[in-house]
């Protein structure tokens, strides 16, 4: 008898303990669960700030080496030294910044779709919502001003042109 009632004890011991067991395992299934989702959305997020990000820095340089170029023109109209060569050089990198301008363009809509997509899945907050609003206005203002720099840049190789 006292076997039988010592395995009846080490039975619903057991059976107890492993009950106890699977309600802390969905416990932490759960709260793991949720961590991953959260980790997603923060992955989700970096990922589409990571890409607004590197987009704007190829527009800053783009922008910069049209300034660079339309600077050196300026000077060469006050100096009045025109050269056939340096206006050919000057022309084929205008037309390599207005070819890099619009390849920019194209890369960037897709990637403002991309992030559109990933914000309609992904649980961002208001705040991350509105700073990549903000981006992409800041990269539609940098798109006009680098267009009108590239209008300016012409506008110099006409003049520079007309100086001979």
């Amino acid at each position: 008898m006292k076997k039988v009632l010592l395995l009846i004890i080490i039975a619903v011991t057991s059976v107890y303990a492993s009950a106890q067991n699977t309600s802390s395992s969905a416990i932490t299934i759960d709260s793991l669960s949720a961590r991953l989702e959260k980790l997603q959305q923060d992955y989700d997020y970096l990922l589409c700030d990571f890409e607004l990000y590197r987009i704007k820095a190829e527009q800053n340089e783009l922008l910069q080496d049209i300034n660079i170029k339309t600077n050196a023109i300026l000077l060469d109209i006050y100096n009045s030294s025109y050269n056939r060569d340096i206006y050919s050089a000057y022309l084929d990198n205008y037309n390599i910044n207005c070819a890099l301008f619009d390849s920019q363009k194209e890369k960037y809509e897709r990637t403002k779709q991309f992030i559109k997509l990933k914000t309609v899945t992904s649980d961002f907050s208001d705040i991350q919502l509105s700073k990549i609003e903000l981006t992409f206005k800041s990269f539609d203002n940098g798109i006009a001003a680098v267009n009108a720099v590239l209008k300016y840049y012409k506008f110099l190789l006409d003049t520079y042109r007309d100086k001979r």
